[in-house]
């Protein structure tokens, strides 16, 4: 029966063209698919307007497209979640997990805060380490937070003995630009 109604869209009527209905039918059709395959919506419905150069069609377009993204939504995920899901990238929901619902973050959070400054010692760095966290705080000498340094960023820049050497750094552009003001 569906095939039946495809075919007639496209049958010719007794001029040779094809009905203004049956244009319209396949676009929308034809816009509901890729709807609700990639959840696209006001801008799918402008491409197809666009491609088209008929405005009327906006109406039954715009329908046709919304309810379809709704059925996909129901029925299925989008292209793209399906896409970060095969490559194992981490995606943040909208709505956290029901496990995690109700924890509040001081329940996961440490207690006890770990920071680096910009300029820091062996020790701290040796505390720092020891540490289960991932990151920790930079805070600049006036104790504002400054950066993020990932736990193997700090491992790396001891393997590499990339140490601030107070002696060979150029202070006079600083010492240039503090007179300025």
């Amino acid at each position: 029966m569906t095939g039946h109604t495809v075919a007639d869209s496209y049958t010719p009527d007794s001029t040779g063209y094809k009905s203004d209905i049956a244009v319209t039918n396949v676009l929308v059709g034809a816009g509901a698919m890729l709807s609700s395959y990639c959840r696209l919506t006001y801008s799918l419905v402008v491409i197809m307007l666009e491609t088209t150069s008929s405005i009327n069609i906006f109406l039954p377009m715009m329908v046709g497209i919304m309810v379809a993204r709704a059925v996909g939504n129901l029925l299925t995920n989008s292209l793209y979640d399906r896409a970060l899901r095969m490559k194992q990238m981490p995606f943040l929901r909208s709505e956290p997990a029901a496990s995690s619902k109700s924890l509040q973050a001081q329940q996961i959070m440490s207690k006890e805060l770990v920071t680096l400054s910009t300029i820091a010692n062996m020790e701290s760095c040796k505390k720092a380490l020891q540490t289960h966290h991932n990151a920790y705080p930079v805070i600049n000498t006036a104790g504002r937070l400054v950066g993020l340094i990932p736990k193997h960023m700090v491992v790396r820049i001891l393997q590499k003995k990339a140490f601030y050497d107070k002696d060979s750094t150029d202070r006079s552009a600083v010492q240039d630009s503090a007179n300025l003001n």
